[in-house]
């Protein structure tokens, strides 16, 4: 799928799912990072060349993945902690870091994503930095920026279709 193919998706659907996530979290900056998301997978699935024959209803079953996703991640964190330390030790914990195979992977994907983004405009850059590594809304980096929401979109959905060419 070319990067237009995706843009003319994202100008078609984005809004009325930008409504729809919104109504569902009523966090309009969560909404819309959420909405990245959907696209962000639509774009690996069409990559991985499989066939998705309804593009919207795959937008919508997966935003409303996201929002289950989401829901569920919340209310683990806002569950209660044990009264005493003993009901959960955690020496007992399983070690989730990764290891030194695993590690040397990511840190060449890591290299390999800093290099494609070297390469991208300025701006997309920027974009994608303050999006990715300091956890901005759109609306945060629109505004920081003087720009319009449509256009932080825009650049991000650019830099995520050139990472996925590369990946």
């Amino acid at each position: 799928m070319s990067e237009s193919d995706l843009q003319h998706l994202f100008s078609h659907y984005s809004q009325a799912l930008q409504r729809h996530l919104t109504r569902k979290v009523r966090d309009p900056h969560l909404a819309a990072d959420l909405l990245q998301e959907c696209f962000l997978r639509l774009a690996q699935r069409l990559e991985q060349q499989e066939i998705i024959i309804d593009k919207k209803a795959y937008l919508f079953k997966t935003a409303n993945n996201l929002v289950r996703d989401h829901q569920r991640y919340q209310s683990r964190w806002q569950m209660q902690t044990p009264a005493n330390d003993s009901e959960a030790p955690l020496d007992d914990l399983p070690d989730r870091r990764p290891q030194m195979e695993q590690m040397a992977i990511n840190r060449q994907q890591l290299e390999l994503l800093a290099q494609v983004l070297s390469h991208l405009p300025e701006r997309t850059q920027q974009i994608f930095q303050l999006h990715r590594l300091e956890h901005l809304t759109q609306q945060q980096i629109a505004r920081r920026l003087g720009v319009s929401v449509s256009t932080v979109e825009k650049h991000l959905a650019s830099a995520l279709a050139e990472m996925l060419r590369v990946i």
